[in-house]
C-alpha cells in the first residue's frame, strides 16, 4: 500500500512540475489572455493553455480530472466568456492572442 501512495505522490509531483513548466512556457500568452479577458478563472486559463497546445479532449480529461462532457461544458463556458459565437474556432481564436 505504501508503494501505491508513493507512486501517486510522485505522479502528482510530475503533474505539478509539468503544469509549472507549461505556465512558464506560455507566460506571455496567459498574460495577454488575462488582459483581454480579465474575468477568466485560473481553471479556464489552464483549459485555454491545453487547447492552445492542441491537446485532445481525452488528454485534457486526464490532466484536469474531469469527464469528457465536463471538458465540453468548460469549452462552451470559455467560448461564451470570450464572446465567441458557435461558428468561431476556439483554438484559432486562442492562437491569435
Amino acid at each position: 500500500m505504501n508503494k501505491n501512495i508513493v507512486k501517486e505522490v510522485n505522479s502528482d509531483k510530475s503533474w505539478k512540475d509539468l503544469e509549472k513548466h507549461i505556465k512558464n512556457v506560455h507566460f506571455d500568452f496567459l498574460k495577454r489572455l488575462k488582459e483581454k479577458h480579465p474575468t477568466i478563472s485560473p481553471r479556464e486559463l489552464d483549459l485555454a493553455t491545453y487547447l492552445l497546445m492542441n491537446m485532445s479532449t481525452k488528454e485534457i480529461t486526464e490532466i484536469m480530472n474531469i469527464s469528457s462532457g465536463g471538458v465540453e461544458v468548460a469549452r462552451h463556458r470559455l467560448r461564451k466568456k470570450m464572446g465567441l459565437d458557435k461558428n468561431e474556432n476556439l483554438v484559432g481564436y486562442l492562437m491569435s492572442i
